[in-house]
């Protein structure tokens, strides 16, 4: 019996004191199809003026950080490409939050974070108040999207909704597509 207690107690000992374990870390890259409406706001107004819709794509890349959790927490690089006179770039850097619910297939998660966005003007925009030219500068970015798992390595981006914005410019966009996970 006392043999007995004495391998116990290091046993429970180990268990108590060993490293819960982490999720491991995944990175993940998406490429999406996007229709995005870029804006400038004239010299006089608090509210920007957009052209019209513009298509384009989104690429970029996210790093989850390894945690044991439902929810996820990591870094977003994207980029918006939407050529053309009535469109424009805008890029960022987001914190990105995630959650995974245990029975039901969907990755909702929410972006906020920073970036540059450029656009130039055209036929809609230019006026006396607004300049011919193309406007560039920092931005504050905001994203809301929802990922449906197929496998354990790809899901398909169902819907991105995203606004990027600065003191001069921004855009709004929606996007869907495909999204490739690493280190799954």
């Amino acid at each position: 019996m006392s043999r007995l207690l004495s391998l116990w107690l290091p046993l429970c000992l180990l268990s108590i004191l060993s490293p819960s374990p982490t999720a491991a870390a995944q990175f993940s890259v998406y490429g999406t199809g996007a229709i995005a409406e870029y804006g400038l706001k004239p010299v006089n107004s608090s509210t920007l003026s957009f052209k019209s819709g513009a298509p384009g794509f989104v690429i970029g890349g996210f790093y989850n950080f390894p945690i044991a959790s439902r929810v996820t927490v990591g870094l977003d690089l994207r980029l918006a490409e939407n050529p053309g006179t009535k469109g424009g770039t805008a890029s960022a850097t987001a914190f990105r939050v995630g959650f995974v619910p245990h029975h039901i297939p969907l990755r909702p998660y929410f972006e906020i974070g920073a970036g540059v966005i450029s656009t130039s003007t055209n036929t809609e925009l230019v006026n006396d108040q607004v300049r011919s030219g193309t406007y560039t500068s920092g931005s504050a970015i905001i994203a809301f999207g929802l990922d449906i798992p197929v496998t354990h390595s790809f899901d398909i981006r169902a819907l991105d909704i995203g606004s990027e914005a600065s003191g001069s410019s921004g855009a709004v966009y929606a996007d869907t597509g495909i999204v490739f996970h690493f280190g799954t």
